[in-house]
């Protein structure tokens, strides 16, 4: 979702790349790792269609690609303006749109790019398909258009005029929401899958983000601080649990996603820095750095979860483990190691040391920390990004899997490194 709340050319916040993963590799127990996108644009919106495949958008035309869930990214520039949002239903088939009313859609898993006739130059933000052939884009001015046969064909269904629509969601081929901002801002509802949409909602401030679980229960997040919870389809809505709203000016909450119904993050935008934060207290830490806007978080059953904001900033958490920082580096740490796990054999939960050395290519490439099961297929990724030179101790819990043997494999660069775990429950 792309919000532009605060300038971001001010001095004070121009932080390069290198001091944002410090920033991250310093916290104690963080699960969110930087990711290098290898660019310093404004990143907009982000959605993995499936645990490895990813697609983030931003300024300047760019829509950058990953195969590994975010440990390398591609890029490619298909436009000349802003991309607002991305949309896909699967690793192949997507659409994107942009702040000039442009639409582009991909079969190729964006290998290609097709341009779609929309009839307007008026900027897009919404956008949602319901499969190849439906869907809806949304944005300025009371622009609305629908698909029905996978955008090769736009047409105008202007539910009712508001001067911006900004987020979709919908459960299912008949019940969706939308948000939109007409001072300030408000919420409608489909039960005919968006032949015909009634407001049933108005906000003190515009939402930029919406989810649901199910007909009763969703939730949405907007201006000053609104983080709110509906368990009547979206007629009523009650405050939620968020962080600390003392600050001022107040923040906006710019994205919102969920892993399962207690397990949720949504983004933050606001000039003293951005962040991205556990929806329920509890259900995981919390990330603040100091750039001026996070735009938009994805987060899949997996328990993986992206973020993605100013100066090309892309952040990742596993919900599989999480990771202490033992100590800064030494000269006894010369290369990267992984010991083995302990206990082991062991029952459910295993603490895993690993150490990255002070070396310029540490500083380069990533770690990837990923179990396999015999077979070699990859089961879970406890770790995908950059760290700074030390120590560290990586507690996994493996409750979801069958007892057995497993590896835990580090990669990074051309070093890899394999440990076997025995599991017995």
């Amino acid at each position: 979702m792309n919000i532009h709340l605060y300038p971001s050319g001010m001095k004070f916040y121009c932080i390069s790349l290198i001091a944002i993963f410090i920033l991250i590799a310093n916290t104690s127990t963080s699960q969110w790792m930087y990711q290098k996108s290898a660019t310093t644009v404004t990143l907009h919106a982000v959605c993995f269609p499936n645990d490895f495949t990813g697609f983030v958008v931003g300024d300047s035309g760019l829509v950058m690609k990953t195969s590994n869930s975010g440990l390398k990214w591609s890029r490619q520039f298909i436009s000349d303006n802003k991309l607002n949002n991305v949309k896909f239903i699967d690793g192949y088939t997507g659409w994107v749109i942009s702040d000039k009313g442009e639409i582009f859609k991909t079969t190729s898993g964006g290998d290609t790019w097709e341009t779609q006739k929309t009839g307007t130059t008026r900027a897009l933000y919404a956008l949602w398909f319901l499969n190849s052939s439906t869907g809806w884009a949304a944005g300025d001015t009371g622009t609305f258009l629908k698909t029905t046969d996978g955008g090769y064909r736009w047409n105008v269904a202007l539910p009712f005029k508001a001067r911006k629509f900004l987020a979709f969601y919908f459960l299912n081929s008949k019940i969706g929401w939308f948000t939109f901002s007409d001072q300030p801002g408000g919420l409608a509802k489909t039960t005919d899958g968006g032949e015909s949409w009634t407001i049933i909602h108005n906000f003190g401030h515009p939402q930029y983000g919406i989810y649901f679980f199910n007909e009763l229960t969703g939730y949405t997040c907007g201006g000053s601080y609104t983080l709110l919870k509906t368990t009547d389809g979206g007629y009523n809505w009650s405050s939620s649990d968020s962080k600390d709203e003392s600050d001022s000016p107040p923040a906006t909450y710019t994205g919102i996603s969920f892993v399962d119904e207690n397990t949720g993050w949504y983004t933050e935008a606001h000039p003293l820095g951005a962040g991205v934060y556990p929806v329920h207290d509890g259900y995981g830490e919390s990330l603040r750095i100091k750039i001026h806007n996070l735009y938009d978080v994805c987060a899949r059953n997996s328990g993986y979860a992206w973020a993605v904001g100013e100066y090309g900033t892309i952040v990742f958490r596993s919900n599989s483990a999480s990771i202490d920082f033992l100590s800064d580096y030494n000269e006894t740490v010369n290369r990267f190691s992984l010991s083995q796990n302990y206990p082991n054999p062991f029952n459910s939960e295993t603490k895993i040391k690993f150490s990255v050395p002070a070396l310029k290519f540490s500083q380069d490439s990533p770690v990837r920390i990923s179990v396999f099961d015999v077979s070699g297929r990859e089961v879970v990724i406890l770790a995908n990004g950059y760290f700074k030179p030390g120590d560290y101790e990586l507690t996994y819990n493996a409750g979801k899997l069958s007892s057995g043997m497993y590896f835990c494999k580090l990669v990074t660069g051309n070093f890899a490194v394999t440990t076997k775990m025995i599991l017995m429950k």
